[in-house]
């Protein structure tokens, strides 16, 4: 059962201790004002407010500055406050978004791939133009002779001219470091090593190829190695 309040009532008091009806509707013309005689909106309150639940609207504004739109996109970048660690980022994960300028203080996490200077779907973690740097870290059993997938990219989806690495390997107290310069066509990869450093003995050798749509970057470990090996690259691309 509900407590029905007509709006002839001029004051209006919700939660009486003497109600035993679980809900209290009130009916109105016009607008309501909590904490204010010039209420603006449906609804305005002036003062803070303390809500335990789920808010949810269609759009959201700050200072009547559309923020957020219905189709979660962002907007009006340069009302949101970024020098937090959460304001921008939580908007930007919903959905992919162009800015013409973006500053940012302070320290920001962004989850997935970001891009600047063109408005192309990020091919790397960081893409700059047609520029893209990825980062990769962790170990694998090596087999001598045997060869360990380190890294693999679709040539279609994502068709990078060039890839340079940058590696460090590491087996027991033997180490390495190396570059190594891809170019693929999309049937073919062409590799070469170079600036090859190593302490003790080298570890493994590096080479690629094009499989079933992929370029496919390899560790082939030496003879002799056998065990856990570990391994840190940075890839710089070309598209």
């Amino acid at each position: 059962m509900s407590k029905f309040l007509s709006g002839r009532q001029r004051e209006v008091k919700v939660g009486i201790s003497s109600y035993s009806e679980n809900l209290t509707v009130i009916q109105t013309i016009g607008k309501v004002g909590i904490g204010t005689t010039n209420a603006g909106s449906e609804l305005t309150v002036y003062g803070n407010q303390r809500v335990t639940g789920v808010i949810t609207a269609s759009d959201y504004y700050i200072d009547s500055v559309k923020v957020i739109d219905s189709a979660r996109q962002l907007n009006n970048i340069l009302s949101l406050d970024a020098t937090t660690t959460s304001t921008i980022e939580n908007a930007i994960k919903f959905s992919p978004n162009t800015f013409t300028d973006l500053n940012v203080t302070g320290i920001s996490t962004f989850v997935g791939n970001v891009a600047v200077g063109t408005t192309n779907v990020a091919q790397t973690p960081l893409q700059v133009e047609t520029y893209g740097v990825k980062t990769g870290v962790g170990t694998f059993v090596a087999s001598a002779d045997v060869p360990y997938a380190i890294d693999t990219f679709n040539v279609t989806t994502s068709d990078f001219k060039t890839a340079e690495y940058t590696f460090h390997i590491g087996f027991g107290t033997f180490t390495q470091a190396e570059k190594v310069l891809i170019m693929q066509n999309n049937s073919s990869a062409y590799i070469e090593e170079y600036a090859i450093m190593f302490d003790q003995s080298l570890i493994v050798s590096v080479g690629a190829t094009i499989s079933a749509g992929n370029c496919v970057v390899n560790l082939t470990p030496k003879a002799g190695i056998n065990g856990l090996t570990t391994y840190r690259f940075a890839r710089q691309t070309l598209l």
